[in-house]
């Protein structure tokens, strides 16, 4: 019996594997793939995984939306990790891997709780005073002012691209106690 479920598609020149979740940053110029789960034919993952690595962009068609045409991140390396799950098909997932980059992490979630976890948990390792009571402010504040950039995507994930040094974290604690009043 086949199933009546929708599915989202990335393609590129008529090779087209199925996508249940991604992430994409809307960068610059144009929309950034960071993050992709594919289903598909393992020749069709590997060809649309290479692809994207030589620079080509690939197309996410929704099954109600408009085509996103997506690039890859130049900064950082591509990563792909597949498995037979059988009958001749693989689950992949494709990501941006910022290891080699400090400054840089992605934060994902899938429900607020784990937001309120990942938000903790990347910023209680920084320098910056932190309390679960500020965080819904402390996030708010750093997304104003571009420490956090909003991600798009698909599938109900949600996430932010974080891109600060340590340097910034004075940068940032100066600013929390700017919008405190502490002098």
């Amino acid at each position: 019996m086949m199933s009546d479920k929708k599915y989202a598609f990335l393609k590129k020149d008529g090779i087209a594997v199925k996508t249940d979740i991604g992430l994409y940053s809307e960068g610059y110029v144009s929309p950034i793939l960071l993050l992709a789960s594919v289903y598909g034919a393992a020749q069709q993952i590997r060809a649309l995984f290479s692809m994207l690595s030589m620079n080509y962009s690939l197309s996410y068609e929704p099954f109600d939306g408009d085509t996103v045409t997506l690039y890859r991140e130049t900064k950082g390396l591509l990563r792909l990790k597949s498995t037979s799950i059988g009958y001749g098909k693989q689950h992949g997932l494709i990501w941006a891997d910022y290891s080699y980059f400090k400054d840089t992490k992605i934060i994902y979630w899938f429900s607020p709780e784990e937001k309120d976890a990942a938000l903790y948990s990347v910023l209680s390792k920084r320098r910056i005073p932190i309390t679960k009571h500020w965080l819904p402010w402390v996030e708010r504040l750093l997304v104003d002012n571009e420490y956090f950039i909003p991600l798009r995507g698909w599938g109900g994930i949600q996430g932010y691209l974080c891109e600060f040094s340590y340097s910034s974290d004075d940068y940032i604690c100066d600013l929390l106690c700017e919008k405190l009043k502490v002098k």
